[in-house]
């Protein structure tokens, strides 16, 4: 199945909703991996829908508001009973001439007009709702920050002073892993790039009040760096306006399972090791940074 922009647009109510095929699935997300319009526009309803319902649980209708439909329901039955009874009697009662012997067929006509006229109540309501929530959507619900975007960011201004500033450089990668257990109570597993050295450190602001340790890794035969960023997996579930992005989640369940999304021409490669969450970013084509990429050590543990 290949879809076009105007298809998978069409598409995304149901991918939300859960309501579509398998293989509309695939083919929208294989086509979101090429599209970041349609891909955020995803991303944002995803995240719409699910505040929405964090923030508004369903509730039981109140004993009486059910009383209250039940009582407009039989009036509406009782209404179309009437209404078939008149459209049964005959052109004269008793004796009296036949003074509207046109009421059938204008029964007839204003039946279906009742029903038009309470469908068209029904779209006017809903239209009303749209625009109210479009009014208020970008002033009552919270904003959120692409995890994948902001590694990107940090990405493009390696250069800066103020992180320079925080930087520590350790011997190898041994040391590294004691420093960030010792110094930050970090304990990930410690990736590793084939001949690249790791070379510093960085515990940095990654957005306003969340802090997290970024692993410069150099390649000095072609003189490339490789940034990890690890988090642990609790902090970024508490940090309500960071999110990573939901196929990223989704994907990576296993030891062996990796995720790439292109960030402004950059590969940003995420993947999942025991209780850390690890976003890798580069000059590099995101396949050949997972085709380097392993532990630095063996575990037995599950993943």
């Amino acid at each position: 199945m290949k879809l076009t922009r105007k298809k998978a647009l069409d598409l995304l109510p149901s991918i939300i909703d859960g309501e579509a095929s398998k293989v509309e699935v695939d083919a929208f997300f294989s086509y979101i991996e090429k599209d970041d319009v349609v891909r955020k526009q995803y991303e944002s309803l995803k995240i719409i829908k699910q505040v929405l319902r964090d923030k508004y649980p369903r509730e039981k209708a109140p004993g009486h508001l059910k009383r209250k439909i039940n009582h407009l329901i039989s009036d509406l039955e009782s209404k179309k009973r009437s209404d078939t009874n008149i459209e049964r009697l005959p052109g004269t009662f008793g004796n009296e001439p036949d003074t509207n012997q046109e009421s059938p067929a204008l029964y007839k006509l204003i039946k279906p007009m009742r029903y038009l006229l309470a469908a068209a109540v029904i779209l006017f309501l809903t239209l009303v709702t749209i625009e109210l929530l479009d009014r208020t959507s970008t002033s009552q619900l919270p904003t959120f920050q692409s995890l994948e975007e902001v590694v990107f960011n940090h990405f493009e201004n390696t250069g800066n002073q103020e992180i320079s500033l925080t930087a520590v450089s350790p011997v190898d990668i041994n040391h590294a892993a004691e420093y960030l257990e010792s110094e930050l109570s970090y304990s990930p597993r410690m990736p590793l790039f084939g001949d690249a050295e790791i070379s510093q450190i960085i515990y940095t602001d990654f957005t306003p009040n969340f802090k997290a340790p970024v692993l410069e890794f150099h390649q000095e035969a072609e003189d490339e760096y490789i940034y990890v960023f690890a988090f642990k997996v609790d902090d970024l579930e508490k940090k309500s306006s960071l999110r990573r992005d939901p196929e990223a989640v989704k994907h990576c369940q296993t030891y062996d399972d990796y995720h790439i999304r292109e960030v402004d021409g950059k590969h940003v490669v995420s993947w999942k090791w025991g209780d850390y969450w690890y976003a890798a970013v580069s000059n590099h084509n995101g396949r050949d940074v997972i085709a380097l990429l392993q532990p630095m050590e063996e575990e037995t543990d599950s993943w």
